[in-house]
């Protein structure tokens, strides 16, 4: 188990990327599809179309038999479901001596078109510890957001920590209890896929 769990944000990612038709076009957006039900730790790999892409993310659903990972208690503490009977969680904070964050990443349905508005839509909760873990402590966050590339980002290379995210929110997020909406706009500079 994770001894070092600063923050866990519960994320929804009903990441609406939307076009005309308001197409979503990031698959499983809620994480409801799974291969297994979640049962130890750094288990984003569970989800269909979803992969880890720096630090040990996890995967929450109410279909686990243990309640480190189930939904609503779990070793982030208690948080129904935005939607549905899952959610991921990840570390955006962890002191201001650590550089370690967490990253969960998808491949688009289809690339970007350069030069389109997009809009994007997520969810988040910021997680109080219930004190599975020794030695935690609970941050609020912000410039949480989404960093779209062309090449997919992995454990080996994950993204950088300069803060230049496709879109984020300058605004902390605090709330331990109701789902915070982040939401915004953006004009894709290239073919982004990831």
């Amino acid at each position: 188990m994770k001894t070092l769990i600063n923050i866990i944000l519960c994320i929804i990612f009903c990441v609406n990327l939307k076009v005309c038709g308001q197409q979503n076009l990031v698959p499983n957006p809620s994480f409801e599809s799974y291969t297994t039900c979640p049962s130890a730790p750094n288990n984003i790999s569970d989800l269909t179309n979803w992969f880890c892409s720096g630090g040990s993310p996890d995967y929450f659903n109410a279909c686990a038999t243990a309640n480190f990972f189930s939904v609503p208690y779990n070793f982030g503490g208690h948080q129904f479901a935005a939607n549905g009977n899952a959610y991921a969680g990840f570390i955006t904070y962890a002191g201001a001596a650590s550089s370690y964050r967490e990253f969960i990443s998808n491949t688009l349905t289809t690339s970007l078109t350069v030069g389109t508005k997009y809009f994007i839509s997520f969810k988040v909760c910021m997680s109080i510890n219930l004190g599975y873990s020794t030695g935690s402590a609970n941050y609020a966050s912000n410039k949480i957001g989404a960093k779209f590339s062309t090449m997919p980002y992995s454990i080996a290379s994950p993204p950088t920590l300069n803060n230049s995210a496709t879109f984020f929110t300058n605004n902390i997020v605090s709330d331990s209890v109701n789902w915070t909406r982040l939401s915004g706009s953006f004009i894709a500079d290239s073919s982004f896929k990831y």
